[in-house]
């Protein structure tokens, strides 16, 4: 499950791969992951997202 404090926070990508990365590190009733693991998770996974965007209006492009 993943929390939020406000509707704000659930338009904002980073707070939302934040909390999804800690679900994942979750494991048998202990969390198994860091601050900093969650941050570089939520960063790199905007960054692929916005990357594979990019490369797929490239394309289009050329159609």
């Amino acid at each position: 499950m993943i929390c939020i404090r406000s509707f704000k926070e659930f338009y904002d990508p980073f707070v939302i791969m934040h909390e999804f990365y800690h679900h994942l590190r979750f494991y048998r009733g202990k969390h198994r992951g860091t601050e900093r693991g969650a941050n570089e998770y939520a960063t790199n996974s905007i960054k692929d997202y916005l990357q594979a965007i990019a490369t797929r209006c490239k394309i289009e492009d050329n159609l």
